[in-house]
């Protein structure tokens, strides 16, 4: 269900409503893949999603094939990064095997000069993988990844 999967997390950070999935439930059910919207529902709990004023933002990646997709408030940005060879053609129909992104850098916009709390998110389990201590560099957080398979979900909080 790549389709799905990346449908919901851009249409979340384009700030779009989700597509119905009512035609593709016979689907989800036979082939358990449920866990996709359970993550993002994981990622989104407790974000007051309604009372910030979120702004969509661009992070930029030194790898060209990132797709960087980010939404940010006075203390948050959520922050969306999607490997772009890893697509329902390549991954689901041709079966390829798709490379991953190796050693990106990834500037992520902050409103505020300060410490930050970054938390990496697994887009299918819906949990924490990791969390970091960073000091931004004046309105921008430097992250290094190591490896993006398909994709992954980050929340940078300002923490003083």
């Amino acid at each position: 269900m790549i389709p799905y999967h990346q449908h919901l997390w851009l249409s979340f950070f384009s700030k779009s409503a989700a597509g119905g999935t009512e035609w593709l439930c016979n689907v989800f059910d036979r082939d358990n893949q449920w866990y996709h919207a359970k993550a993002f529902s994981e990622y989104n709990k407790n974000e007051p999603l309604t009372r910030n004023r979120w702004e969509m933002v661009r992070p930029e990646s030194s790898d060209k094939l990132m797709r960087t997709y980010g939404l940010i408030s006075d203390t948050k940005t959520l922050v969306w990064l999607d490997n772009s060879n890893y697509t329902w053609y390549n991954a689901g129909y041709l079966k390829k095997e798709v490379p991953p992104i190796i050693d990106a850098v990834v500037q992520i916009p902050v409103k505020k000069p300060g410490n930050y709390l970054i938390e990496y998110w697994n887009t299918r389990s819906g949990k924490i993988e990791k969390t970091e201590n960073v000091k931004s560099l004046g309105t921008k957080v430097e992250v290094k990844l190591s490896v993006v398979e398909k994709d992954m979900a980050l929340k940078i909080k300002f923490k003083e």
